[in-house]
């Protein structure tokens, strides 16, 4: 679009059927016939409005974006005399401009009544034995009452199929309508095998490095993140972390080879924004395998004598700073962060502590990170849960936040009951019904005289017991 001599190439995105401007790049009309780039927009998520500035890397990237998407030859074409003119194909500038507003909200208000149960089918989750309301499958227990669902897991519910493939698969309003699109829901909703999905995986798609961010990216690390230089410095000569053309920061993840603790192939990267001031940005590499790939550190040398989980990267670095005057002598320690998925290197973790060794979730002290806790220690129900001292999470604590988690107590004493009922040897049964108690009281449910008396029970029986073996000891 021209606006008097200014030449806009705007860049537009749908969502919940409103369509709004996503990104700009404006150019100067100068009088010679030739454009001159002036400026880049992208929305300001946190105050609203926008942000311009003139970020030349930005703006290559759109332009390599819209010749790689035809733009140029369709706009070629139209320019040719008619005499040589052949038939050709339909242009990619015609195939892009079918997919209109318009007509993607048709689309989506007739797959906002899709059966949700068959759509909950066609995702892989699995009706649970026991609750028919109930669906499960991987980090989800998902119940379902006619157009409304509710995540038990991750706190989360909506409405609408929509909705739900937006939710399971992570994806946004669009993704979710063209993967609806292409299915029959129809059917009644019988549990079906996994393997019936047939899609591809998406191929991995780095960041590229940007040496001319890594200056911006590493004064935000430092200065606002209260990371050390010499930490920051040494993993970005190791290549564990560089700056990407948006000024984010980049995380790679890696897999652990031959299931030990040595660093396999990439799988993916989180990213995390930089740029502007409370950057709000936190995302992953196109394509990026949360559950073959995480961001991890290591100190000490020797067998892994414990594992520690944490929410992010900067997290992760923060908990290696506080924690390096409590490392353990023998053994090495390592800091891992699952980003926000609970997907964590299960058996690599299992072999840990069969050897002798400790695992602590290290998560958020809030309501998700408590979340998240509990659905890791459904799969190690031997881990601990390491909160910090002050403020939510570590970064916060390496930079001084001297409050106190409002949740500290409550967290505290839960894992307590857990950590004795595990040591006394009970039942997986009753260790879930812990967890399930655990998950109703964050939620705001109140412990019931059952559960109260319970725990009790719990906390005498281990006390008797450590007294036993204090006697026997003597």
């Amino acid at each position: 679009e021209r606006l008097g001599n200014d030449l806009c190439l705007t860049h537009y995105l749908s969502q919940n059927g409103d369509t709004y401007i996503d990104t700009e790049m404006v150019f100067a009309i100068e009088g010679n016939d030739q454009i001159k780039f002036k400026e880049v927009a992208v929305p300001n998520a946190l105050q609203g409005g926008e942000l311009r500035g003139h970020d030349r890397a930005f703006a290559k990237l759109f332009a390599q974006n819209i010749v790689a998407q035809g733009f140029a030859e369709a706009a070629q074409q139209q320019f040719l005399p008619e005499a040589q003119e052949t038939p050709t194909p339909e242009p990619p500038v015609q195939k892009i401009a079918a997919i209109t507003e318009p007509s993607l909200k048709e689309v989506a208000d007739e797959l906002r009544e899709a059966d949700l149960e068959g759509v909950a089918v066609e995702l892989g989750l699995e009706r649970d034995p026991h609750d028919k309301h109930k669906w499960r499958g991987g980090d989800h227990i998902i119940s379902i009452s006619d157009r409304l669902f509710m995540d038990w897991l991750t706190d989360k519910g909506g409405g609408g199929a929509i909705d739900l493939v937006m939710h399971i698969r992570e994806c946004d309003f669009r993704t979710a309508v063209e993967w609806l699109s292409g299915r029959d829901f129809s059917r009644p909703a019988v549990t079906a095998p996994k393997q019936i999905r047939t899609e591809e995986p998406r191929t991995l798609v780095m960041p590229v490095a940007n040496e001319q961010r890594w200056s911006a990216v590493q004064t935000y690390l430092v200065e606002t993140r209260k990371l050390p230089l010499a930490l920051v410095e040494r993993l970005h000569e190791r290549g564990l972390i560089y700056a990407d053309d948006f000024q984010n920061v980049v995380f790679p993840r890696h897999g652990l080879k031959n299931a030990q603790w040595q660093r396999g192939e990439v799988a993916g990267a989180s990213l995390r924004g930089t740029w502007g001031e409370q950057n709000p940005f936190r995302g992953m590499a196109l394509g990026t395998a949360r559950d073959r790939g995480w961001f991890w550190l290591g100190t000490g040398r020797g067998q892994i004598a414990q594992v520690m989980l944490t929410e992010s990267p900067i997290d992760t670095m923060s908990l290696a700073i506080i924690n390096k005057q409590n490392c353990l002598q023998n053994g090495a320690t390592i800091y891992l962060s699952v980003d926000g998925s609970g997907s964590v290197p299960t058996e690599a973790l299992k072999a840990v502590v069969g050897q002798g060794g400790k695992v602590a979730i290290s998560f958020d002290a809030d309501k998700p990170g408590e979340l998240m806790a509990w659905r890791v220690a459904q799969q190690l129900p031997q881990a601990e849960r390491l909160l910090p001292i002050a403020g939510k999470d570590w970064n916060e604590q390496l930079a001084g936040v001297e409050q106190e988690s409002p949740m500290r107590k409550q967290i505290t004493t839960l894992w307590k009951w857990h950590s004795t009922a595990f040591s006394l040897g009970h039942s997986e049964k009753y260790l879930n019904r812990v967890r399930e108690v655990a998950v109703a009281s964050l939620r705001g449910e109140p412990l019931s005289d059952k559960a109260q008396s319970a725990m009790r029970k719990d906390m005498r029986m281990r006390t008797q017991q450590s007294f036993v073996n204090c006697e026997c000891g003597r």
